[in-house]
């Protein structure tokens, strides 16, 4: 959705969506909410939102393709919130999603954004990152579950590059890498984390 003079005051929720380039994609809103939805399978995201503020994303259901998708198509999911302001990810549920690279990017990228939120979300099994922060300024990363395999690709399970202000505390992080909360003084603090590694 994308409106000249923004979108406001959007509610999408109660839907089942999948199998799109983006199955939402928001810019230049505010006073949105994504909830109560079941989506998977976005070949470039499963959420995208721009240039927006005020965007709330909780209590959703997220997924994969599954096994049994030709392995030809390729599957990025992936929630990314850029360049956007006061926005919250909570309490959902998110699994095995495909996005990130070796520089940046996981299940929810942050990208150069200020005072985001991303909460009490269950993230099972991502590819690459449970949680990415880029260029974040006041962004906080609590209380989150992240779990992964032991023999899987996961490089962390929250990482936090440039910015300043940043928190990442009370997240339990259970897998296979052995320091899996990357994150530089100058860009934030930690504190209070829980983590296991599976052996």
């Amino acid at each position: 959705v994308e409106g000249a003079m923004g979108v406001r005051i959007l509610t999408i929720t109660g839907n089942v969506l999948g199998s799109r380039e983006k199955n939402i994609e928001i810019k230049n809103g505010s006073r949105v909410a994504i909830s109560g939805n079941t989506i998977y399978g976005g070949r470039e995201l499963n959420v995208h939102i721009k240039d927006s503020t005020t965007v709330n994303i909780g209590s959703n259901t997220f997924g994969t393709r599954p096994a049994s998708t030709p392995t030809e198509v390729k599957y990025d999911d992936g929630i990314l919130i850029e360049n956007s302001t006061h926005c919250l990810v909570n309490g959902n549920i998110i699994s095995e999603f495909r996005n990130g690279d070796a520089e940046q990017g996981g299940a929810v990228t942050v990208v150069n954004s200020q005072n985001v939120r991303v909460s009490s979300n269950q993230i099972v099994n991502p590819y690459v990152r449970g949680v990415s922060i880029t260029g974040g300024v006041g962004c906080v990363v609590s209380d989150n579950t992240v779990t992964a395999k032991k023999e899987g690709t996961m490089v962390d399970a929250i990482a936090v590059a440039g910015g300043k202000d940043n928190v990442v505390q009370q997240n339990f992080v259970r897998s296979g890498v052995a320091v899996p909360i990357a994150i530089a003084k100058e860009n934030g603090v930690t504190q209070g984390n829980t983590v296991f590694v599976v052996e």
